[in-house]
Parts: structure tokens; C-alpha cells; sequence
């Protein structure tokens, strides 16, 4: 039962971080005498960080959800054929703000060779986003980030995120959604 302690522990600090941030701007906000006047874009980095905090939040409860329903086995996948590369665009049209706020440049190798697999879009998404996420957190801002993918034994192998170069690690094997067929 250690696994499941140290998740809570992750999970109550994961949890925290986004409270902590949607309480300072609202505090700030409350802190606001009715006379005192906001300038707009005052308000606007105010509600923005609100808004990401909440977003973070409801992040890191879906994703606690979605462990509840694997280890019930009630995570329902709807599979359908689909190009890798097509999937990773979202995720990095999703992440490029980030990638620019850090002064990171984020390089994709041509994926157009790769045969389309079947997969559930919406949750090979939420892999590659965390991916990347995790590439631009844990890397140093100005940092290339390169995605990379091949065949391999009949099945693709997308590369983690590499920062440069010193990371690699195959991204789909088997484990607990499943392996991805091609089609």
C-alpha cells in the first residue's frame, strides 16, 4: 500500500498548488475597497489566474478519476483509427504557449511515414499533452524539446520528449491502457 500513499501524497500537493494559486487572486480581489478602481488588465491577469488554477485543478481531478475507473475497469476507451502525428499536433498547438513563455523551441520529427494506429483520441491525447507538459516543466527554460517516432516491432514507438537529447524512453509498451494496435 505504499503506492497508494505516496499517490495521496502526490495527489494533496497536486491539489494544493492550484487551490493556493486561486485563493491568492481571489483574496486579492476581496482585498479591493468597493471605490478603488482595477485597471483592465489588472483584472484580466487576476481572472487568468483563476481560470488556470481551476483548470489545473479540474486536471488533476479528472485524472484522479481516471485511476479510479482503471483499477475498476471502468474506463471506457473508444477507439478508432487515427495518424499519430495528427494527435500530437493538438497537443503541441495546446502546449506552444508554454513552449514560447519559456523561450523553448519545440522540434517534431516527421511522423507522416508512421501507419495510422487505433487508439481512443481523446486519451492519447491527454498522454501526449502530459509529455510534453512534463518536457517544458522539467527542462530549462531556452531548451530544444524534439519528438520523435518510428515503427517498431509492428507497433509504433513514439519517443518521449528528449531534452536535448539526454532523455529518451519509449512512450507506448504495454501498460495499464493497453497496448496500440496499428491498423
Amino acid at each position: 500500500d505504499q503506492t497508494k500513499s505516496d499517490f495521496v501524497a502526490i495527489a494533496s500537493h497536486e491539489l494544493r498548488t492550484p487551490l493556493a494559486q486561486i485563493y491568492g487572486y481571489s483574496d486579492v480581489l476581496s482585498s479591493m475597497t468597493e471605490g478603488e478602481e482595477i485597471q483592465a488588465q489588472e483584472l484580466t491577469t487576476f481572472i487568468d489566474g483563476i481560470t488556470r488554477g481551476a483548470a489545473r485543478l479540474q486536471g488533476v481531478i479528472d485524472a484522479m478519476v481516471d485511476v479510479s475507473l482503471i483499477e475498476t475497469g471502468g474506463l471506457e476507451l473508444h477507439l478508432t483509427c487515427v495518424p499519430v502525428g495528427y494527435v500530437l499536433q493538438g497537443a503541441i498547438h495546446a502546449v506552444q504557449p508554454a513552449v514560447q513563455q519559456r523561450n523553448m523551441t519545440l522540434t517534431v520529427q516527421d511522423m507522416t511515414s508512421l501507419p495510422p494506429i487505433e487508439a481512443d483520441v481523446a486519451r492519447l491525447d491527454q498522454v501526449f499533452r502530459g509529455l510534453l507538459t512534463n518536457a517544458i516543466k522539467y527542462s530549462p527554460d531556452g531548451s530544444e524539446i524534439v519528438v520523435s517516432g518510428r515503427l517498431a516491432l509492428g507497433l509504433e514507438a513514439i519517443e518521449e520528449p528528449s531534452f536535448r537529447g539526454e532523455l529518451r524512453q519509449r512512450l507506448i509498451m504495454p501498460h495499464p491502457f493497453g497496448k496500440y494496435e496499428v491498423c
